[in-house]
């Protein structure tokens, strides 16, 4: 028991450190103010075993910003938008919902591993819902 809870404090320090550290990226001398988010790519596959075909892909921002799109053949998927890092991805098929963050360009794969990696600190395991929306 003393190793998970290791690994919940080393995740959620992480995390804490990430969101942390992306807060102050974009700013200017302008109040603070940040920087209008450029047009954003991400890109990767939702599978759980198998390839999730069809599946709704939501992602959001930090900047509070979504975009979406559907998985096509193999999982994968695509989604553009005015997005800042790092990105929460949410990927619904049926009852089915997986969960991933990205925090710069390049493929990100949404899967149960994913979603655990995100579960693991408790601060997030009942509000991946509410951190996805906002």
């Amino acid at each position: 028991m003393k190793n998970l809870s290791f690994w919940r404090q080393t995740v959620a320090i992480g995390l804490a450190v990430l969101f942390g550290l992306t807060g102050l990226t974009g700013c200017s001398d302008n109040n603070y103010a940040v920087a209008p988010a450029a047009s954003t790519t991400v890109t990767g596959t939702v599978a759980g075993g198998a390839a999730l075909v069809g599946a709704a892909v939501t992602a959001t921002g930090a900047n509070g910003a979504t975009a979406t799109g559907v998985t096509g053949p193999g999982g994968s998927y695509t989604i553009t938008g005015n997005l800042t890092y790092p990105v929460i991805l949410k990927a619904v098929s049926g009852a089915t919902a997986y969960y991933s963050v990205a925090t710069s360009a390049g493929t990100i794969n949404i899967t149960p591993l994913t979603t655990l990696a995100l579960v693991v600190n408790t601060a997030l395991a009942n509000n991946l819902d509410a951190v996805a929306a906002a």
